[in-house]
């Protein structure tokens, strides 16, 4: 069974939980795929990893690096681009990326994949309630979703999905 988290935060505070989501990817010895919107957005990702802390560097590649497929922690836009990642991380991710990543010709092989978190900003229009839409109807059979919201203190609640989410 995948175990789904979805991160909502606001757009200040969207690079920090990133990195520190990725961190927990990286330190549970899983390959982590990160899937954007676009090749802009991949690389500001990478820019953000590289700067995060002085004391734990997390190796990460694009598909621009060479031998993208051996680092623990791979950035792409190209849902093409999967590594055999055990977790994938959706950053900002559009209804229509969704679709293509979750679809019956998606690349992405469920039985391999144990765990995929969804980060979105105040500013993207899809939300928790949405995703787990979305996923209802893809090729994921058994999958558990959880939901959280980042408090203006910095704190995380737990969404609860029989109540519409109004941000």
């Amino acid at each position: 069974m995948i175990k789904i988290s979805c991160y909502q935060t606001t757009q200040s505070q969207l690079p920090k939980t990133f990195c520190q989501l990725t961190e927990k990817c990286y330190y549970s010895n899983l390959k982590t795929n990160v899937f954007t919107e676009n090749e802009d957005y991949s690389q500001n990702l990478d820019r953000i990893l590289w700067t995060y802390s002085k004391k734990h560097f997390i190796p990460h590649s694009t598909n621009s690096d060479p031998l993208p497929e051996k680092q623990p922690v791979f950035i792409t836009h190209n849902i093409n681009e999967y590594n055999q990642a055990e977790i994938i991380i959706f950053v900002n991710p559009s209804q229509k990326t969704i679709l293509e990543a979750f679809s019956k010709n998606s690349v992405i092989q469920s039985q391999i994949v144990q765990k995929i978190l969804f980060i979105y900003d105040d500013i993207q229009k899809i939300h928790s309630g949405a995703i787990k839409n979305l996923l209802e109807k893809s090729y994921i059979n058994k999958f558990v979703i959880n939901a959280f919201s980042q408090t203006k203190q910095g704190a995380w609640e737990e969404l609860n999905f029989l109540t519409p989410n109004s941000h």
